[in-house]
């Protein structure tokens, strides 16, 4: 428990000291503040108010003597009230978004929901400026983010660091200055908030790795400041990181930490650096050497009263005393004490946590009565902690209804004023809606004529096709067999089956003319399932290219093929057959006897394969090109021997690869070839 308060301690302190921006690189001037009593500092603070003459002078002088003011409750919430007043009226947007951002810190120990309303306004009015968006945007997220990880939210605390940090640590050191005198923003103070931030974050993971890494980034940033408080801290939260695993170094810099604390008399320093020089004997098992330093820092206390750092070394010191149960007498004292000092301060957290504390020491003790007591009001005061941020919520939505009833009176009495322009308003933007909506109802129209055209193109080229290119030859295959039964008896053994022969090729191609329009109808009317699995393209190619090497052979073609033994691709396998089937015999069609035709798979990008089947045929015109996917001008060619064409061979191809995503390629120069490639 010891630990988990001073964490708290630690944050507290954070954000009392670090996040102040008006620290000054003056050390001579800091002195002269810290030898002054907190009440004289808060005076001093609200004069510097009354005599700057710029909205961030006594934007900074306000946030200082709040920051001060942080032992008197009731000024710090005046304060607190007149700075969030002030913000209202300044112009300038920029000063305005770093008041928010720092509303967001001073807030987030207890009015975590005031917090959030900052941090929306800030966000609200960052478009109104494109300079320096992103560094205030950070110095928000840098903000909402160490007010989350108060509360342990550390999910949105990760999510709005990662938004912030590389923002930050991109700016270049020359340009430091030039964002404070505009924006207000003190970049190593927000690096240093950021850093210690996810070293909290990290250290709630328990992932040493990553909090010694931001441990490392956050000595860069300390070394780096002139201001001897920041660095101080800096030394301090570095020490922290290293305490377990590298003792000797994590003491190195908390006394560097130390020094600097008592030669410029920063008490808040002092009593970090006390406290962690405590926890480092403690974890070494040297209790009595823990304690005499936190009897050191009540010390050092004496004569400057700082109520809630005397608070937080007692409630220390009562811990340590109660770890052995050598000293009852003394650890009941000091427990007393702590109780004392948190009901003046309304410290709950300490007052629960001290009660845990006695509970634990009477029942170690067998005074169960007491011990039972003890826990009850320990528990009262947990619960009473957790229903405060409720009863928050509550007011706050009270006081913005309030706030939104006011606003609707004045929106009531402005109404009839505006009826009438917003009925013209409105009239118009009927008109404007109607007239769109007539537009948009001509323009389904068009485009459904436009559709509805292109369909009875298809249609009536597929009935073309049907009368002429299947019509003729069915006619001339009955001619045919009709001078065959007429002439039987009349040829000899030759020309009868030479006759035949001629008739069976016409028959072929006929039926090849026949797929291919069931093929296209079947594409065209959806009919044609879409199956795709992951095959081996070699394995499903070798018998449909064995039977056109033999075709090719028929007219003394060379087909070669440069294949690889496997070749995984995914799609439909009948799919992609059926296409490089239509190319390889294509190209053996329009190739003239003697000539060569090439197969070749190689891998491409992205896992793919590239297939290309390339011949030194007859080739194509431009013209011709441009036209091999029309239905409309479908080229319908004899191959070189007058084998029949249609035209739709290709054309299956293409919406057969369209299908899978790919394209059909093509070059093509008239007497000198085709290539056909595609990926899959």
């Amino acid at each position: 428990m010891k630990y988990y308060l001073l964490l708290f301690t630690a944050v507290f302190l954070f954000i009392v000291g670090c996040n102040s921006p008006v620290k000054t690189d003056n050390q001579q001037v800091q002195v002269i503040f810290e030898t002054l009593s907190r009440k004289e500092r808060l005076e001093k603070f609200k004069q510097q108010f009354e005599e700057a003459t710029n909205d961030i002078d006594r934007l900074k002088a306000l946030v200082d003597a709040a920051i001060e003011a942080d032992d008197f409750p009731e000024e710090r919430e005046k304060l607190l009230q007149h700075l969030a007043d002030f913000v209202e009226t300044v112009s300038d947007c920029e000063v305005k978004v770093y008041a928010y951002n720092t509303l967001i810190l001073l807030n987030g120990e207890n009015k975590i929901s005031l917090s959030f309303i900052y941090f929306q306004k800030a966000l609200e009015l960052l478009p109104k400026f494109p300079e320096y968006r992103e560094i205030l945007k950070a110095d928000a997220y840098t903000a909402i983010a160490f007010v989350t990880s108060l509360f342990h939210d550390f999910a949105s605390t990760q999510q709005y660091l990662l938004e912030a940090i590389p923002v930050l640590e991109a700016q270049s050191e020359k340009d430091y200055q030039k964002i404070k005198e505009k924006t207000g923003v003190v970049l190593n103070c927000s690096l240093l908030t950021a850093y210690m931030t996810a070293d909290l974050l990290y250290k709630f993971y328990e992932d040493q790795e990553k909090v010694e890494e931001y441990a490392n980034r956050l000595l860069i940033v300390v070394e780096r400041t002139t201001d001897l408080y920041y660095r101080a801290l800096g030394y301090l939260s570095y020490a922290q990181s290293f305490l377990r695993n590298e003792p000797e170094k994590a003491y190195e810099y908390i006394e560097k930490g130390f020094g600097i604390g008592m030669d410029n008399q920063y008490m808040g320093i002092v009593y970090m650096a006390c406290d962690v020089f405590s926890m480092y004997e403690e974890l070494n098992d040297n209790i009595p050497a823990a304690i005499s330093w936190l009897e050191k820092c009540l010390e050092y206390l004496e004569g400057k009263p700082r109520p809630f750092i005397e608070m937080a070394v007692l409630y220390n010191l009562a811990y340590l005393y109660g770890i052995d149960h050598n000293n009852e007498e003394k650890h009941l004292e000091l427990c007393f004490k702590v109780l004392t000092l948190a009901d003046s301060l309304n410290a709950n957290n300490y007052l629960a946590y001290t009660y845990e504390m006695l509970g634990n020491h009477y029942a170690y003790l067998g005074n169960y009565k007491e011990a039972y007591l003890n826990k009850k009001k320990y528990i009262a005061l947990m619960d009473e902690l957790k229903s405060e941020e409720s009863i928050r919520e509550i007011e706050f939505l009270n006081a913005r209804f309030d706030s939104e009833r006011r606003e609707m009176k004045i929106l009531e009495m402005a109404k009839k004023e505006k009826v009438r322009k917003i009925q013209i308003f409105t009239g118009l933007c009927i008109s404007v809606i109607m007239l769109t909506l007539l537009w948009y109802m001509l323009y389904l129209r068009t485009r459904r004529n436009r559709a509805l055209a292109e369909m009875n193109a298809t249609k009536d080229k597929f009935f073309s096709i049907i009368s002429h290119d299947l019509k003729n030859p069915a006619m001339a295959q009955r001619d045919a067999i009709r001078q065959l039964v007429k002439n039987t008896d009349l040829w000899n053994k030759d020309e009868l089956t030479n006759y035949c022969r001629n008739l069976l090729k016409s028959a072929d191609e006929e039926v090849e003319l026949l797929y291919s329009l069931l093929s296209w109808a079947q594409i065209q009317t959806g009919g044609m399932s879409f199956k795709p699995v992951t095959f081996d393209l070699p394995t499903h190619l070798s018998t449909d290219i064995s039977l056109i090497r033999k075709l090719a052979e028929s007219k003394k073609i060379t087909l070669t093929d440069h294949i690889p033994n496997h070749a995984a691709v995914t799609g439909d396998i009948n799919m992609i057959v059926t296409v490089v089937r239509n190319l390889l015999t294509n190209a053996v069609k329009f190739t003239p006897v003697g000539g060569h035709v090439s197969l070749t798979i190689e891998a491409a990008q992205n896992d793919k394969y590239t297939v290309t089947i390339s011949d030194n045929g007859i080739g194509m015109t431009h013209e011709e090109i441009d036209n091999l996917f029309c239905i409309d001008n479908l080229l319908s060619r004899k191959g070189t021997i007058d084998e029949q064409g249609t035209g739709l061979g290709l054309l299956i191809c293409k919406e057969l690869l369209e299908k899978h995503g790919s394209v059909l390629c093509i070059e093509s120069e008239e007497g000198k070839g085709s290539r056909f490639w595609f990926e899959i």
